[in-house]
C-alpha cells in the first residue's frame, strides 16, 4: 500500500493582453511507496539510496493519439519503484506517475502519454526520494 505525500499539479501558463494566466489543467496524487513494495518499477533492479536516475534514451518525436494513449520508450537506468516522468514545455509541465510506466524490456519502460498538447517537451524521470535525471528533448506531434 503507498502513502500520499503530496500532490502535483499540472498547470498551463497563456499570455492575455501581455498578462500572465496561469490554469489548472490537471492535479494527481504523488504516492511514495511503502518500505515492503516491489523493487522498482514492474521487475527493474532497484536503484541504490542516494542516486540520481538515469534517462538514458528518448525518441526525438512521437505521434499523439487522440483516441487511445502513446507509448513511448523510454531508456533508464537506477529507477526506483514509484518513479515518475515529467514532461515540461515553455507553456505545459505534465508529471505522469506509476500507473503511466510498465517495465517492456532490460532498462526500458514503457510511458502512456494521455491529456498531453502537441509540442516540445524534456523529458526527465524522478524518483520518490525527489532525485531527478537529467533532461532529454522530445517532440509530440498530432495525428
Amino acid at each position: 500500500m503507498d502513502t500520499v505525500t503530496g500532490m502535483v499539479m499540472t498547470h498551463r501558463t497563456t499570455s492575455i493582453c501581455g498578462a500572465l494566466v496561469m490554469s489548472v489543467v490537471g492535479i494527481a496524487a504523488v504516492a511514495r511507496p511503502t518500505p515492503a513494495a516491489p523493487a522498482a518499477v514492474a521487475g527493474r533492479v532497484p536503484a541504490e539510496i542516494g542516486t540520481n536516475p538515469v534517462l538514458t534514451h528518448v525518441p526525438s518525436q512521437a505521434m499523439l493519439d487522440p483516441d487511445r494513449p502513446t507509448i513511448v520508450s523510454l531508456g533508464v537506468d537506477r529507477i526506483a519503484a514509484g518513479a515518475s516522468v515529467r514532461l515540461e514545455s515553455d507553456a505545459y509541465v505534465y508529471t505522469f506517475g506509476r500507473g503511466a510506466l510498465t517495465a517492456s524490456r532490460a532498462h526500458v519502460v514503457d510511458l502512456a502519454i494521455t491529456g498531453v498538447e502537441p509540442g516540445t517537451y524534456l523529458v526527465s524521470i524522478s524518483n520518490p526520494d525527489g532525485r531527478r535525471s537529467g533532461a532529454l528533448p522530445l517532440v509530440l506531434r498530432p495525428r
